[in-house]
């Protein structure tokens, strides 16, 4: 409100010194056409100075203005009319029309010259916010950018045409050697010239992402392999104006690459030269073969390939499929169970049953079960040998317990004869003392 009303001040306070200059513009003009009409007696009179009243009116005020011009038209006219003067007055109506020609001409201009300017600031004023608008979405743009680039977990770098690198991430910077204007090929490679086979520049020439292993080196001399992902930056016509390069370290993965290779060697040492199979079986009811050990052709007469897929009950005798079974499902709650718990599945068990050779007789299997990574490990060794002397063992056990039986029973039978004749020679002489006794009396 404040500022409406130091508005208003200004208005009128302008206004008024219009309406002052006006005045005496207009009155300067009255005077001289009193003074040639009525003193001189002469029709010419400078109205060139009427001009400026009637222009300062119509600039003013536009079509308001056009009164001036009127007013000074008709003021014209009265006075030729009142004066003495004897001429025509023809001459004044001309000027007369030429004022208003001159007032409505210049508030016309004046007015289309208001639009324009109005329509010129409104435009202006759109094109200011169309202008911060864009500003704010590019600055906006640019944060999200840079979030994106502090964001990622990767070396990110960007170059322009010479290869020269303009922008670089943080992880980028604290690992590699980067220095404004330097070379991507010596910040990263500590090379000298572009690589032989630079992605970055047939990325620049025909605009196609590429991928590539490299290896660099850090800033503190060490060796790093890592993945570059290249993707070109192209602009409104499609020309490529940068390229943006993703490094993503493989120095970890490499590593346990390597560490998964010694290991899968000593495994394979072990497995090929171990008389034991080793197998491992998809952790389900069906317990399907994934990987058999080569030892299972001396064991089984089975080629490692001729199992593979099958399931493992195909081979396991009827009668202990029945505790097997039970077992396998044991397994696979346990499992379930240290899932929902969040713990390591670490599972032992030694099993026994009988396995079916290729040639269709059955052998005896001694199996230690585990869970390692998802699915059923088993070492088993062929325990027929022994499960045969088991069984000699036991049928000459069962022999000489029957023997044993036997002699016992004939014991127990003699013993019992003897026994009872003891106990008849007891009573025989039993009898014979009574009947001593009676023969004494």
């Amino acid at each position: 409100m404040q500022k409406k009303g130091i508005a208003m001040k200004k208005f009128i306070k302008k206004e008024l010194s219009r309406i002052t200059i006006l005045g005496i513009l207009l009155f300067i003009c009255l005077v001289a056409t009193y003074y040639f009409h009525f003193v001189l007696k002469i029709e010419v009179i400078f109205t060139h100075l009427f001009y400026i009243p009637i222009i300062l009116g119509s600039l003013w005020w536009k079509r308001r203005g056009i009164t001036v011009a009127v007013f000074l038209a008709v003021t014209l006219l009265i006075s030729h009319a009142i004066s003495p003067l004897a001429t025509s007055v023809g001459a004044d109506i001309v000027r007369a029309f030429m004022f208003l020609v001159v007032g409505t001409t210049v508030a016309f201009l004046t007015e289309k010259k208001e639009i324009m300017a109005n329509k010129l600031q409104a435009y202006s004023e759109t094109l200011e916010k169309k202008v911060e608008q864009r500003t704010s979405d590019i600055r906006q743009l640019l944060e999200k950018e840079r979030a994106i680039l502090n964001g990622i977990g990767d070396a990110v770098i960007v170059f322009g045409k010479d290869l020269s690198i303009t922008r670089a991430n943080p992880i980028a910077e604290e690992q590699y050697e980067f220095v404004q204007g330097k070379k991507c090929y010596e910040a990263l490679k500590w090379l000298k010239k572009p690589c032989a086979e630079c992605i970055g520049r047939k990325t620049f020439t025909d605009g196609v992402p590429r991928k590539s292993e490299e290896e660099g080196i850090l800033k503190d001399g060490s060796r790093i392999n890592f993945i570059v992902n290249c993707s070109p930056v192209k602009d409104s016509n499609g020309e490529v104006i940068s390229v943006i390069e993703v490094l993503h370290d493989l120095t970890e993965r490499k590593q346990a690459e390597e560490e998964k290779q010694k290991l899968e060697n000593r495994y394979r040492l072990i497995t090929e030269n171990t008389s034991d199979v080793i197998t491992l079986q998809t952790f389900d009811l069906k317990a399907s073969y994934t990987y058999v050990s080569p030892s299972t052709k001396a064991m089984s007469g089975y080629e490692p390939e001729e199992l593979l897929g099958r399931s493992v009950f195909d081979f396991i005798h009827p009668e202990d499929k029945k505790f097997l079974l039970p077992l396998v499902k044991k397994y696979i709650g346990y499992k379930l169970k240290n899932l929902i718990a969040g713990k390591e599945a670490n599972f032992t068990e030694t099993l026994e049953f009988r396995y079916k050779h290729k040639s269709g007789k059955w052998i005896y299997l001694q199996s230690v079960g585990n869970i390692v990574g998802g699915q059923l490990l088993f070492i088993s060794r062929d325990i027929t040998e022994r499960k045969e002397r088991e069984e000699e063992i036991k049928k000459y056990r069962d022999h000489l317990e029957k023997l044993v039986r036997e002699r016992t029973a004939e014991l127990e039978r003699f013993n019992s004869l003897f026994v009872d004749r003891e106990f008849r020679i007891k009573e025989l002489r039993d009898r014979v003392k009574e009947l001593e006794k009676k023969l004494e009396i």
